[in-house]
């Protein structure tokens, strides 16, 4: 039998322990894989401005930052014609105000 121990830390919890058995040495190669994959390119760190470990290793941090801020003006943009139409269709008639008066 082997095992791994994984110890888990975060900023509530820096004592928790798993303990993980595997019955045959692959699954543990396959797991350990697993987390490789998972720590370099689907992790996405806050010191690192949300970009992969692969991102950054890779060269791929300005593209992505174009990327990002196109879509950040593209839906800046549809919020602001989309709150446009809003107000437009809706203001108060005159006889609403008319009444609110007298």
């Amino acid at each position: 039998m082997v095992g791994i121990m994984f110890f888990c830390s975060t900023a509530w919890t820096v004592n928790e322990i798993n303990l993980l058995k595997y019955n045959m040495p692959w699954e543990l190669e396959q797991e350990i894989a697993g987390f490789i994959d998972y720590y370099n390119n689907k992790r996405y760190p806050e010191p690192l401005d949300n970009f992969t470990l692969a991102n950054v290793y890779c060269g791929r941090r300005e593209e992505i930052l174009t990327r990002r801020d196109r879509i950040r003006e593209n839906t800046l943009r549809a919020r602001k014609r989309s709150n446009l139409s809003r107000t437009t269709t809706r203001r108060p008639s005159l006889s609403k105000t008319a009444d609110l008066s007298a």
